[in-house]
């Protein structure tokens, strides 16, 4: 007789049940023959799994013969299919009262549930729909609801960084700019916008870290290289900086800002020579640059080259009229040579131009002291320069130079007008 598998562990499994503890094993004849006892079940059980050994296609090789008084192993029986069915439904039940944990913050560092990421796009999308709106009230909303239901969502973060920073909250900005980058380091796009937003708050070490992290994400990127040597100039860090600008302009050669920024850092290292070629390199990349013309005119200023730095600033002032700083520089020029009312003039257009220049009003009372000092009796025109003086100070308290003019040109002995050139820059 052949018997199924199933048939044959489910009499294994009923053998094994009947075990009984070990006790004296009654006889045929201390029962009457009546056959009681364990040994007359597990007698007939294995008498009947021998049978079927017999009768089997092939025999099973490791199976122990059941003899009388032989311990049976429990075997556990296969589920049933409507056993199945309760176990999937309440491993289902267990899932998802673990999600509600994870949105109501029960259970921190669970894993999301699949409709709280959907729920999350979908107010992610909503949020951009606001954005095109430009009702950045809602989209702050939706994207906030967002990040209540994904809190890893990192492009919910960024556009959170990008309201607040339009909205002029520039720490918020980056603590949002932040999150996205923890999240997503290797996105370009939000190192950058963290880098850009330290800059602007003029945080300039953390500023240079994320640019740092921007460049190794992108090698080439001629923007990244740019700014990180202008957040290395702002903190003074000179060398670093020229090594970016340097970097930045071998990566497009036909860009002049690299060119412009050089030559302020050589400018700033008393490089004069150098600062010249940098400015002339990037004006002939781009010669519509007034401020560029303005700062070459400096440079040529602090070696006494007068005339060349008023060619520099009336190319400059042909380009943007309106560029007080301009008018400031050709002032100085003219003070320098002796020509006192050009200079006036030159400082009155600057002042008129922006009347919070405290260099133009400092060029103010210089010019009108040295005026004072030809015509004495003109003690209009000395009151006239201690009050710019003061006006300057009022407006750039650091300038001890002007301190000291004043303190002198209070009393009625000074006489030497060559003394004022040290008042003006």
């Amino acid at each position: 007789m052949w018997m199924s598998d199933n048939h044959r562990a489910s009499l294994r499994t009923r053998a094994g049940r009947l075990r009984r503890p070990p006790r004296r094993v009654n006889s045929d004849a201390e029962t009457g023959g009546r056959g009681e006892g364990p040994c007359r079940w597990y007698t007939w059980v294995g008498s009947i799994l021998r049978r079927c050994d017999h009768h089997r296609p092939e025999s099973l090789h490791g199976e122990q013969i059941l003899r009388a008084g032989t311990v049976f192993p429990r075997v556990p029986v296969p589920p049933r299919p409507r056993i199945l069915a309760l176990r999937a439904l309440a491993g289902g039940v267990v899932v998802a009262l673990a999600g509600l944990a994870v949105l109501g913050g029960c259970v921190p560092g669970s894993k999301l549930i699949p409709w709280a990421a959907t729920n999350a796009n979908r107010a992610l999308r909503l949020g951009d729909a606001k954005l095109a709106q430009e009702d950045l009230d809602a989209a702050l909303r939706e994207f906030q609801t967002a990040i209540d239901l994904h809190p890893r969502l990192s492009a919910a973060h960024e556009k959170i960084g990008w309201i607040q920073e339009q909205r002029g909250d520039y720490a918020e900005a980056a603590k949002a700019y932040g999150e996205a980058v923890k999240i997503a380091p290797q996105r370009f796009d939000y190192s950058m916008a963290l880098a850009q937003i330290y800059q602007k708050m003029a945080s300039f070490a953390d500023a240079v870290r994320a640019y740092l992290h921007a460049c190794d994400l992108d090698p080439l990127s001629y923007k990244a290289r740019l700014n990180l040597g202008l957040c290395h100039q702002q903190a003074g860090q000179l060398d670093e900086a020229i090594a970016c600008y340097e970097m930045a302009a071998e990566l497009d050669t036909a860009a002049a800002d690299p060119y412009a920024s050089l030559g302020l850092v050589y400018d700033a290292q008393g490089k004069y020579y150098e600062a010249i070629h940098a400015y002339n390199e990037s004006l002939e990349r781009d010669p519509n640059q007034p401020k560029v013309l303005l700062s070459l005119a400096t440079t040529l200023t602090r070696q006494d080259r007068f005339p060349n730095a008023r060619k520099a600033l009336a190319r400059a002032i042909d380009l943007d009229p309106k560029l007080a700083g301009a008018y400031e520089r050709l002032g100085y020029c003219y003070f320098r040579e002796r020509q006192y009312k050009e200079a006036l003039t030159q400082y009155e257009w600057a002042v008129l131009l922006d009347p919070r220049m405290p260099e133009a009003h400092a060029g103010l009372g210089v010019v009108r002291m040295a005026m004072y000092l030809q015509a004495p009796a003109q003690t209009e025109l000395k009151q006239m320069a201690l009050e710019h003086w003061h006006r300057s100070l009022e407006l750039s308290p650091e300038q001890p130079k002007i301190r000291d003019l004043i303190d002198k040109y209070r009393e009625p002995q000074a006489s030497n007008g060559d003394t004022l050139a040290v008042g003006a820059k």
